[in-house]
């Protein structure tokens, strides 16, 4: 009986002694950083991690996933599913993608929609950002704040400068496969759009050109670009996003605190990416004696008005609301 008695003192220290270590973190958060380069989210993850242990009491421990155990990074798809189904619980994705789930995200896709960052932060931190990231949630994600990952897109080209906006006319660029609004742009511009998974590593090696972002520019080595074309046009948008059911089942001063550290760190990170952007870009310039190329105002006003087709197409696609209010805002 003395036995019996110790195996069962044994089994129950072996489950609920384990409980009992893990009660000051008993809320475990696993944050996946799904795309490259993973160094434009680090700090902020990091950060949020910090952040939300401290607010919480250590309630909530959150644990950054920077590779796979084989050493491979994330596929930003594959990430995705695993927060759909909970097997993660976190991470970051490209707007672009996300809109797949919900095509109001391709909202932000259109050219030249944020004046600046300024109007850029108003809108994605303000109520018109809320209620993007709160459409998500048919595809069982809480969205919980707008990123930058590299801030304004821009277009290096491999042979020829972009001086003009007549300069895109029959040339092939390489752009996100996800995102049909920014493809009805460069088409708009007389260009040819080449759907590439990543804008960068993927690079078709025959295009002239492709859209990007500074803070990618490292992944080009396979299709050089000589000239730096700083048209920013549109900004390179990510959001942070939680499984639903998550979140949702975890206590409302968890979620509060969860929501606005999230949105605390998509801050740091924008104000990070910004800065790790022009390093970037410098960067680039110096090692491959490349150009920059900055249009004149003339020819970024026509760039704009090439714009205006393709705002009339998806006005009756996605929310012209939205679209409304976000031209409007300051």
């Amino acid at each position: 009986m003395n036995q019996i008695l110790m195996i069962l003192s044994l089994s129950f220290f072996c489950v609920f002694g384990q409980q009992s270590a893990f009660a000051d973190s008993k809320y475990q958060i696993k944050w996946v950083l799904a795309h490259q380069p993973a160094r434009v989210f680090e700090k902020a993850a990091q950060e949020f991690a910090k952040r939300v242990e401290e607010k919480t009491k250590g309630q909530v421990k959150v644990e950054i996933l920077k590779e796979k155990p084989d050493g491979q990074a994330f596929d930003v798809g594959e990430a995705f599913k695993k927060v759909q189904s909970g097997e993660i619980q976190m991470s970051q994705t490209y707007t672009t993608f996300l809109g797949n789930y919900d095509k109001q995200m391709w909202i932000l896709d259109l050219p030249f929609l944020f004046k600046n960052h300024q109007h850029a932060t108003h809108v994605l931190d303000g109520s018109i950002g809320k209620k993007l990231l709160n459409g998500l949630s048919k595809a069982e994600v809480q969205g919980l704040a707008f990123t930058y990952s590299g801030g304004y897109r821009v277009i290096p080209t491999k042979s020829e400068p972009l001086l003009t906006a007549e300069s895109l006319k029959g040339k092939k660029i390489g752009v996100a496969k996800d995102s049909p609004v920014a493809q009805a742009y460069l088409r708009q511009l007389g260009a040819i759009p080449v759907p590439v998974t990543d804008t960068a590593s993927s690079m078709d090696p025959k295009a002239d050109g492709f859209e990007t972002t500074y803070a990618r520019l490292s992944g080009i080595k396979k299709a050089p670009a000589k000239y730096l074309n700083e048209t920013e046009h549109t900004l390179f948008l990510t959001a942070i996003v939680i499984n639903e059911k998550y979140f949702k089942d975890l206590p409302l001063d968890i979620q509060k605190a969860i929501s606005e550290t999230a949105l605390d760190v998509a801050k740091i990170e924008r104000e990070d990416s910004i800065k790790d952007n022009l390093e970037s870009r410098d960067q680039f310039l110096k090692e491959n004696k490349a150009q920059l190329i900055k249009m004149k105002e003339t020819e970024v006003a026509l760039l704009k008005k090439a714009s205006e087709p393709v705002y009339r197409t998806y006005s009756k696609i996605l929310n012209s609301d939205v679209i409304d209010l976000i031209q409007k805002a300051e």
